[in-house]
């Protein structure tokens, strides 16, 4: 494959380099003396403050050729850094303001400064007519506690899901089951569209796995979120905005892609505005195919009994597709309102099947019997979701006034069978057949509204209420089978509900001191009842609180070049069902996972800083970060009879977790963008509340490195690795994982392009983990059919999306002259 690979790319390249002329060219050279730089500063056109987050384009004047980019710091100024000698113009735009244009500057060799003077926005209602204003966006985009990950130049993920996504965001790991963490942080809220998926578990992380990346638009990581926000989720949020892009007419695209292994994608999607009225619909379809292998070791030392080792061979393939629309409605109300309207809808299904095989062996590692147990599973999800929101906007982002109506519905269902081909010697409790099947609805119904208004000294007021009710219903039976036949004996029935309520109301003020600093404080306070009820027990387990959230944070710009934060705020992990549920889950005859219905939410302390310095390629940005969780849940392994590993969920009295993350990112202004970040942190945990010496300490970091290269006009080449070290836990040691994924996106017309991706080439990508008991120890390692070939191809017709329901006019050009300085 890596010939077929290598011959492919070739093509591309040699393709990208003559599609302007039809013939063989070099790529352009870099421009020379790269010095240059452009000043200036924004503010509000009536006020007279500076605008922070505008975005600011660099254009060549001579073909408007896109050169580089910015935003504005706190106190409005921008500085754009690494431009050749020539002149440009710049469009400044910002949300909910006109889009400025500043004509006439230029760059020289005996003036690389140029200052391009203050640029005046109006503020513009929002409106949904007239000319809109194109955003040109980086990769990876970063303000104080937000950082913003973009899909539109990421070649790596053609073909994937919402993980592969992921795993092109700094700080963020995605293990092979598709297990999120956030700085090593396994608590994560996931977010669609800034809004909470009432998924958890394992059926959220099957719709990861499955959401199309061609769906997603970018992913918003808010890793110390404010009082204004959900406070579930202890290591941040990852919001994964979905694609509801159009202007005015209509516009669309379609992209379509396969790889090998039985792996497919196709995707949609449709816009159009005319006058008052907005729309966009978009389908996404994603099927995945992959085999695995598993080994596993143990080492059996039980009292009394002579020593035993045990060893398992495990293969398995696995299919899986999706479904999943989206559409949307904006319908304008006069000049400062808009009525919208919402709708999700994902449905998936997949087919998992596995053969283990199992060798005993004695104390001299001689084989003594060997048996092999087969399992299926057929699984089956439908989550829909429906919203239906008001704003009126008096003054952008000063002076607004939401609500939101929200309704989702999830279902899942699970059926397994569990057949088992003995030996000549295998122990009676491991015979025999069984099946389980499992049925799960949640309903989840929201309602809120926020308002945000200037008050004293040219502060910010945003206040707000949430509601939310949510309720599970599940339904599993395990029957144990006799020639194919169940037994009624035998039946285990498992029905249970969980009901949640939470009522929530916040409060955050933010306060400009001067152009460079500012504070915010808030508090957040939640109502939370809880229910969790077996249908074979009279009583419901209750666990009612009530909570205050408090956060802050400082901003600072000591010059135009730096920028420092400090945030605190206090979050919760809310025990999910699965983790209460005391019924058995059986994985295999040695391993079953067991909830437990006492369970207490944890609570997490969490201070962090943040230092960000401009520099001629892009920019510098250092965390440092301080957690302290109160009660953090672990899975605790307690060994059963005949050799029984039973996972329970466990509140541990404390863990603290303390470290740094750094990043690197390129501007792009060359040919060379991207990103390289890496994060190193220490974590203590103490369990002496459970037992004596139960705990973990260990360092572990990570690394990740998105690199872009424009090798020609119409070609581009993108390059991702990352990295994650082993982890020490309370009970063993998870192993390390690394992952590498090529692209090569060539543009085959303003509208076409082709992808070509290879992901895993080197075929590392592995997970394994070990297990130390008093009476056995474990090692497992699996490894995963991740290596593939992907191919895609996107077309893109009628007007290019736009920014949504932000149509500004522009202002008239402001020329400064080039001045120099």
């Amino acid at each position: 494959m890596g010939r077929i690979t290598g011959a492919a790319i070739a093509l591309l390249i040699a393709a990208g380099a003559s599609a302007a002329t039809g013939q063989s060219s070099p790529p352009p050279a870099a421009p020379p003396q790269a010095q240059g730089e452009i000043r200036g500063s924004v503010r509000d056109a009536a006020s007279g403050q500076p605008l922070a987050g505008a975005s600011v384009a660099v254009r060549r004047a001579s073909d408007s050729t896109l050169v580089a980019g910015g935003v504005s710091r706190a106190d409005g100024a921008f500085r754009i850094q690494g431009l050749g000698p020539g002149r440009y113009y710049l469009r400044v735009s910002r949300l909910g303001y006109t889009t400025g244009t500043v004509s006439g500057v230029a760059v020289g060799p005996g003036r690389q400064t140029a200052d391009a003077g203050t640029v005046r926005l109006a503020a513009g209602a929002v409106a949904l007519q007239g000319i809109t204003a194109t955003t040109e966006r980086a990769t990876v985009t970063s303000t104080p506690g937000v950082t913003v990950v973009s899909t539109a130049n990421m070649p790596t993920v053609t073909g994937g899901t919402a993980t592969d996504v992921l795993r092109n965001v700094p700080g963020v790991d995605v293990d092979a089951d598709g297990n999120v963490t956030l700085r090593g942080n396994p608590s994560v809220a996931i977010q669609i569209n800034g809004r909470r998926s009432p998924l958890t578990g394992d059926a959220l992380t099957s719709f990861i796995k499955q959401l199309p990346a061609n769906l997603i638009d970018r992913v918003e990581v808010v890793p110390n979120p404010s009082a204004k926000y959900d406070p579930d989720g202890m290591g941040g949020i990852l919001n994964l905005v979905l694609k509801q892009n159009t202007e005015l007419g209509t516009g669309g695209g379609v992209s379509v892609g396969a790889g090998t292994g039985g792996r497919y994608s196709a995707s949609g999607n449709l816009g159009r505005q005319r006058g008052p009225l907005t729309l966009f619909g978009s389908y996404g379809f994603n099927r995945d195919a992959r085999e695995s292998n598993a080994f596993g070791f143990r080492d059996e030392h039980f009292g009394g009994v002579p020593e035993t080792f045990r060893q398992q061979l495990t293969l398995g393939r696995s299919a899986g597709t999706s479904h999943t629309a989206t559409g949307s409605a904006d319908l304008k109300l006069g000049s400062r309102n808009v009525l919208s309207s919402t709708f999700l809808l994902n449905h998936r299904a997949g087919d998992n099947t596995a053969s283990s095989g199992f060798t005993v062996l004695d104390s001299a590692r001689r084989p003594l019997d060997a048996y092999r147990q087969d399992n299926g599973t057929r699984e089956a999800g439908l989550t829909t979701e429906y919203t239906l929101a008001f704003a009126r906007t008096l003054q952008p982002r000063k002076h607004e006034l939401t609500g939101e109506l929200r309704f989702n519905r999830s279902r899942q269902d699970n059926a397994a069978t569990f057949s088992t081909v003995p030996g000549a010697a295998t122990p009676a409790e491991l015979l025999g057949d069984s099946r389980t099947a499992l049925g799960a609805v949640t309903r989840e119904l929201d309602w809120q509204a926020d308002y945000t208004r200037p008050v004293f000294g040219g502060a910010r007021l945003e206040a707000g209420y949430k509601g939310t009710l949510r309720r599970l219903d599940n339904h599993s039976v395990v029957d144990s089978l006799f020639g194919g036949v169940p037994d009624p004996a035998l039946r285990l029935v498992n029905d249970f509900t969980y009901d949640e309520s939470v009522q929530a109301g916040y409060a955050l003020l933010t306060q400009p001191i001067g152009e460079t600093f500012s504070l915010q404080g808030g508090v957040r306070a939640e109502l939370a009842t809880t229910r969790f009820r077996l249908a074979s027990s009279p009583s419901a387990s209750a666990n009612d609180y009530t909570t205050l959230f408090p956060s802050a944070a400082a901003t600072w710009q000591p010059s135009e070049r730096d920028e420092l934060s400090l945030s605190y705020s206090k979050r919760i992990e809310r025990p999910e069902p699965r983790q209460l549920n005391p019924f058995p889950l059986v994985q295999d005859q040695f391993h079953v996972t067991v909830g437990n219905p006492q369970l207490k939410p944890e609570f997490e302390h969490s201070f962090e800083a943040s230092y960000q310095r401009s520099v001629p390629f892009g920019s510098l940005t250092l965390t440092p970060f301080y957690r302290h969780i109160v009660d953090e849940v672990k899975r605790i392994h307690r060994t059963g009879t005949g050799g029984v590993d039973t996972l329970t969920f466990l509140n541990l009295a404390s863990s603290t977790e303390y470290g740094s993350e750094f990043r690197a990112q390129l501007r792009g202004a060359g040919r060379v963008s991207g990103f390289v970040s890496g994060s190193a942190y220490r974590q203590v945990t103490d369990g002496s509340n459970l037992q004596a010496g139960l705990g973990a300490a260990g360092f572990s970091w990570s690394a990740r490195a998105n690199l872009n290269l424009k090798a020609s006009r119409n070609t581009d080449l993108q390059w991702s690795q990352s990295y994650r070290s082993a982890r020490v836990t309370e009970q063993g040691r998870n192993g390390s994982q690394s992952m590498t994924n090529v692209a090569v996106r060539q543009k085959l017309s303003e509208h076409g392009s082709l992808n070509l991706r290879v992901s895993d080439p080197f075929n590392v990508m592995r997970q394994s983990s070990s297990f130390a008991g008093a009476d056995y120890s474990e090692t497992q390692s699996r490894r995963f059919d991740s290596r593939a070939l992907y191919v895609a191809f996107s077309w893109t017709f009628g007007n290019a999306p736009r920014v949504r329901r932000v149509p500004e006019p522009e202002q008239p050009p402001q020329d400064t002259g080039g001045s120099g300085s």
